[in-house]
């Protein structure tokens, strides 16, 4: 009865160590995992691989010329020991912590098809030279402008993932920016050039709208601080009137913190670049409802 169950025991240990090997036969390469498909018109520049024991992750970046997209993305499978790479690409404009088995990943409007270079991109203490579409010599599109910023917050010791979309558009002298949080957690945004040019051009209007969306539920916090926190699940919307001004549609820093992250905090969980229209004034007059 004894042997019986030992071999019986034996061959799940052995079943076991089968179905973890296959587990690992089945892990995706990170540049497989990280590249864009399909891909077809132009050829994406990239995606490189780094393999440096314990660091393994994959970048790459690519314009989609069909909807006018510039994609960026960072695939890591680095076995650290904190199971977790700080990445900077400055090139690209993507920051960000990242866990093993993660992705930071970012999409900006852009139009012509931006111009490729070289840059480095940074890993914890290390870096490696990378070729990429450069963000400086995007220039925005006409019409709604819509961006997207995949990555994580820190809350407590863990990474939590997050997802956003920020949009603006412009008809005559309405300007919209809307900021969309799919996450499942409160997320502190700090869109520089949206808040800082309107809360000190029309401190008035901004605050009206900021509080309306308190009341709604769909933000919180206070239009004194530097950073928007919008609720998990959330959608917060502006639209603020500047008459006898022109739309002009540039890129802006973004900065995402969790939930927990004081004011004060000088280094971002997440950080891209997203599209935007502000007022580029005819006169000094600004309007109000």
């Amino acid at each position: 009865m004894l042997y019986g169950q030992v071999r019986t025991a034996s061959v799940v240990i052995a079943a076991m160590l089968l179905f973890a090997a296959t587990l690992g036969a089945q892990q995706p390469n990170p540049s497989k995992r990280c590249k864009y498909q399909p891909d077809p018109d132009p050829a994406q520049i990239g995606p490189g691989n780094k393999n440096d024991d314990p660091y393994d992750f994959a970048y790459v970046s690519d314009y989609n010329t069909n909807d006018q997209k510039y994609r960026r993305r960072i695939c890591d499978d680095s076995t650290t020991a904190e199971k977790k790479v700080r990445f900077d690409w400055p090139i690209t404009g993507l920051k960000g912590r990242c866990p093993s088995g993660g992705t930071l990943s970012e999409e900006t409007p852009c139009a012509p098809t931006p111009d490729s270079g070289d840059g480095e991109l940074t890993y914890d203490l290390r870096s490696t030279k990378t070729t990429a579409y450069k963000l400086s010599s995007c220039k925005a599109p006409s019409g709604a402008l819509v961006s997207s910023l995949t990555g994580y917050v820190a809350i407590g010791i863990d990474l939590i993932p997050v997802d956003l979309m920020f949009t603006s558009r412009h008809t005559w002298s309405e300007f919209s920016y809307g900021i969309v949080n799919k996450s499942s957690t409160p997320i502190k945004v700090y869109w520089k050039e949206f808040a800082d040019f309107w809360k000190q051009r029309d401190p008035k209007q901004y605050s009206e709208v900021f509080a309306r969306l308190v009341k709604e539920g769909q933000i919180s916090g206070s239009p004194d601080t530097r950073t928007i926190t919008v609720n998990e699940g959330r959608e917060a919307n502006w639209t603020l009137i500047f008459k006898d001004a022109e739309a002009k549609g540039q890129y802006a820093k973004v900065e995402i913190y969790g939930p927990e992250a004081p004011e004060s905090s000088k280094e971002p969980d997440l950080a891209g670049v997203v599209a935007l229209y502000l007022p580029l004034a005819k006169s000094d007059t600004v309007a109000s409802k």
